[in-house]
């Protein structure tokens, strides 16, 4: 796992001597977190696994779904008409009561802000930071695609006057995506919204490190968002515009012919280097260096990419990272399967790249391929595949790629096009990631694996971070169910128990009101995975429970353990611990019988417990005054 956060750091004398040796001329900023929902792909993992093997994320929409959606049968029966696109399942679900909203508030904001929000959220949590407590002056960088969201209102200057209508306005807006984020949940730095089309969520990737670099923040979030309504459709093929005939995108294939329009989400969690190995941070990568620049008027039209303005980028980009274009290993280009855009993108690369031996090529890629294009959130698609690329020496294949473009040359130049996934086993990893937006904005960034010998320096993840117990808390019983179910995926996937369990205790989970305890041992992934069904419904009801101002406790048995559910009131979150208690297994219990019986394994720090004899005595004290325990 790579989101384990640990609890010392090395000496700043030594990080900073190890930096200097590494990186002398640049100044790094590392990836330590990141959250994405992409086509067919609700996380990370999925989106990294199905880019290994080779998956195009598209579905073809039968006449039935796109009749359902409002399309016109004349629409659908036009013979130009490519019945394939993307969906984000879910799209539509949001926990509003997790970040103090209505749900009238909650039905008339965009989906791209809500599931921005939810991403900003999980990313922290993924960097091993407790979202609305987050100890550092963070900034937010975001973009969005333009609202087609049919649940808001058409406003006129009047009714942006009235509170419905700013309301409305700033629901859907793009100006409020960041700062929404920043609100929710109490960041500090520069929040900002950044829209330059196709290229938006690099290039507020690249505005994020350079805040970074300047000390405007100490932490920052960064990516984009791109989601469109209805889902379920597809769209009219017109010769010559940048859409595939056939819904499939080739990049740098002889038979391309275009891209398809996807919809996803995406953002990394970034510190400064120095400041991720002084604090004990995951890093899953390393920036070495972003450029931003704008063609300009160097080329035959508004919407046309340049050779020229692509080729200052990328150049750029290798000075600011202090490398040699040879110890590039891979790029993420554009790649939008145009013959334009394929044509200029290999001709800017080949004027910057030197010629190589065949068996040290640069392999070119294209998540588009994937996933078709996904405009506002196209860029952090591709960084995020080259993240985990560089990060787990592994390179995906370009899906499509059958016949050479014989225009590009490509057997004569520095690159290969991999058609499965190939390892990557250089000592250190370089990547580059390119995102050109129409209208010329062109960001390029180098990307990089993190040093041995800074990796060796990380803290030792065996020792001060032990604990016996997991502790897991959402804001509503059916959150906290598919909480534990994801928890129980990551111990199978033979997750360090005890690294998850100190994280989320210490770092990851706010106290929120739906807890779950589980004792750490060989079943408990099993017991995890069977709670959620084998126990629904099971908390106390208002005829069985305490009162409202008591405390609730009740064993969730499962077939291979017992775990131990309560929910928590206001009052009860103002007790003087983190956590009320944390139970062993007993076949049965009444809530007093519980509460006795979870003294003793905490006075044997049978878990991990913030406080001492006086804290215990006002625990006891305080479940005495709530009729909870009794003398």
């Amino acid at each position: 796992m790579d989101n384990l956060r640990f609890s010392s750091a090395p000496t700043a004398d030594s990080i900073d001597a190890s930096i200097a040796q590494h990186y002398p001329d640049c100044e790094p900023v590392a990836v330590i977190g990141y959250a994405c929902h992409f086509p067919e792909s609700p996380d990370g993992e999925t989106f990294w696994q199905n880019l290994l093997e080779g998956r195009e994320c598209s579905r073809r929409f039968t006449r039935e779904e796109l009749l359902a959606v409002g399309l016109d049968a004349a629409i659908i029966d036009d013979p130009h008409y490519v019945n394939i696109g993307t969906v984000l399942d879910n799209a539509d679900c949001f926990d509003a009561t997790l970040f103090g909203y209505s749900r009238q508030e909650a039905e008339s904001m965009d989906p791209q802000q809500r599931l921005f929000l939810q991403a900003v959220w999980h990313a922290l949590e993924h960097a091993g930071y407790a979202p609305g407590a987050v100890p550092h002056k963070t900034g937010v960088f975001a973009s969005s695609r333009m609202s087609t969201y049919p649940g808001r209102e058409a406003l006129n200057v009047t009714e942006v006057a009235q509170v419905k209508g700013l309301q409305s306005l700033m629901g859907n807006d793009k100006d409020y995506i960041a700062t929404r984020a920043a609100y929710k949940l109490n960041l500090h730095g520069p929040a900002l919204s950044v829209q330059t089309a196709c290229s938006s969520s690099l290039v507020a990737v690249h505005l994020a490190c350079e805040s970074l670099r300047a000390g405007e923040s100490d932490m920052a979030v960064a990516g984009g968002v791109a989601l469109s309504f209805p889902q379920q459709a597809g769209y009219r093929y017109q010769p010559g515009m940048i859409f595939s005939p056939d819904g499939h995108c080739r990049p740098f294939d002889a038979s391309a012919e275009g891209t398809w329009a996807g919809n996803g989400l995406g953002c990394v969690v970034l510190r400064r280097l120095r400041d991720a190995l002084l604090s004990g941070d995951p890093i899953i990568s390393v920036i070495l260096s972003s450029a931003v620049n704008n063609d300009g008027n160097r080329k035959v039209g508004y919407t046309a990419p340049s050779v020229a303005g692509q080729q200052a980028v990328i150049e750029e980009a290798l000075m600011l990272a202090a490398i040699d274009d040879r110890q590039v290993g891979y790029i993420e280009t554009h790649g939008t399967g145009t013959p334009l855009g394929d044509a200029i993108e290999i001709e800017a690369l080949r004027n910057v790249y030197a010629p190589r031996p065949q068996d040290q090529r640069c392999a070119l890629g294209s998540v588009k391929s994937n996933m078709g294009h996904l405009d506002t959130a196209a860029g952090i698609a591709g960084l995020l595949k080259t993240v985990l690329a560089v990060s787990r020496g592994q390179i995906p294949p370009l899906l499509n790629f059958h016949t050479p473009n014989p225009a590009l040359k490509l057997e004569e130049s520095p690159f290969t096009i991999p058609v499965s996934a190939q390892a990557w086993q250089d000592e250190m990893r370089y990547a580059g990631v390119s995102s050109f937006g129409i209208g010329g904005t062109n960001c390029h960034m180098i990307v990089a694996s993190l040093p041995d010998a800074l990796n060796a320096r990380l803290p030792n993840t065996d020792s001060g971070r032990k604990s016996t117990a997991l502790l897991l808390s959402a804001a509503s019983d059916s959150a906290l169910r598919r909480l534990a179910t994801d928890y129980a995926g990551a111990l199978r996937e033979n997750a360090d128990a005890s690294s998850l369990a100190f994280t989320a205790l210490h770092a990851r989970r706010l106290d929120l009101p739906f807890r779950l305890a589980a004792p750490l041992n060989r079943e408990t992934a099993e017991a995890l995975s069977a709670w959620p069904v084998r126990n629904r419904g099971r908390w106390f009801t208002a005829a069985t429970a305490p009162a409202a101002s008591r405390c609730g406790c009740l064993p969730a048995r499962a077939r291979t353990g017992a775990l131990w559910v309560k929910r928590c009131t206001s009052t009860q979150r103002r007790l003087p611990t983190r956590w009320i208690a944390v139970f062993p297994p007993v076949a049965k219990c009444s809530r007093r019988h519980c509460a006795k019986r979870c003294l003793t394994p905490i006075r044997r720090n049978w878990t991990i417990w913030p406080g001492r004899s006086r804290r215990l005595s006002r625990l006891k004290s305080r479940w005495r005054r709530t009729g909870v325990l009794k003398d």
